[in-house]
C-alpha cells in the first residue's frame, strides 16, 4: 500500500501541489474536502511543463476524486472543464472548433481529439524546423564559370572577344580593299611611259592612245 501511495503522489512535481492534494485527501470533513476539490478543479489550467497526455491524466484524476467525494459531473461538464483548462492564447482556435463539434460529447472523445491535435502540431513543428535547417545549408549561388580550352583553336574568351569586336572595323576593312593600304611607289610601273615610280594615271607624258591616233 505504501508503494501505491508513492506512485500516486510522484506525478506532482512540487511540494506545494503535493501538499494541496494531501489537504484535499485528508480534509477534516467531507464538505471541506469537496470545496477544496471543486476549487482546485475549477482553477486548474494546463501547465506549460506538462504534455497534453499528462494534463488529461491530472484532470481525469480530479474528476474521479470529485466523484468519490460525492460530486458527480455530467459528460458535458467534463468536456467544458477540459476545454476551459486550455490556455486561450495557444488553444483558442481549437477550443472554438471542439465546442461546436457535435461529436465531442464525453471526456474520452475530447481527450482523443486533443491528443490528435497535439500530434499534428508536433509534426508541423518538426517539418518547419527541418525546412529551416535545410534552407540554412544551401550553398550561395555562384556565377557561371567559363570552361578552359581543352584542345587546339581559340579559347572561349578569345572567341567571345572576336564576336564582340565592333562591326565598324569589319566594314572599314571591307571598304579598304586592295587599295586600302599604302604601297611602295618605287616599285610602281607606269604602263604609259614604262617608267618606275608612278602609275599611268599620274603620268605626265602623252598618252599612248592619243599618240597613235595622231600618227
Amino acid at each position: 500500500m505504501q508503494n501505491n501511495l508513492i506512485r500516486e503522489y510522484e506525478k506532482y512535481p512540487t511540494a506545494k501541489e503535493l501538499w494541496e492534494v494531501l489537504k484535499v485527501g485528508y480534509g477534516s470533513t467531507s464538505a471541506t474536502r469537496l470545496r477544496a476539490l471543486t476549487l482546485r478543479f475549477n482553477q486548474y489550467v494546463l501547465d506549460p511543463k506538462h504534455s497534453m497526455i499528462q494534463h488529461l491524466d491530472v484532470m481525469k484524476d480530479m474528476i474521479r476524486e470529485l466523484q468519490n467525494a460525492g460530486c458527480e459531473l455530467s459528460d458535458e461538464q467534463q468536456v467544458l472543464a477540459v476545454l476551459r483548462s486550455l490556455p486561450e492564447q495557444t488553444w483558442g482556435h481549437v477550443k472554438l472548433v471542439l465546442t461546436h463539434n457535435e461529436q465531442i460529447k464525453t471526456f474520452d472523445s475530447v481527450a482523443s481529439h486533443l491528443k490528435l491535435g497535439t500530434d499534428r502540431r508536433e509534426s508541423e513543428r518538426v517539418q518547419q524546423a527541418t525546412f529551416v535547417a535545410h534552407a540554412g545549408q544551401r550553398k550561395p549561388h555562384k556565377g557561371k564559370r567559363w570552361n578552359k580550352p581543352t584542345g587546339a583553336g581559340p579559347s572561349n574568351s578569345q572567341s567571345q572577344k572576336q564576336n564582340l569586336a565592333p562591326q565598324g572595323d569589319k566594314a572599314m576593312k571591307r571598304r579598304r580593299g586592295k587599295r586600302g593600304g599604302k604601297k611602295n611607289m618605287a616599285k610602281a610601273k607606269c604602263y604609259n611611259c614604262q617608267k618606275m615610280g608612278h602609275f599611268a594615271r599620274e603620268c605626265t607624258e602623252p598618252k599612248k592612245i592619243q599618240a597613235q591616233q595622231n600618227m
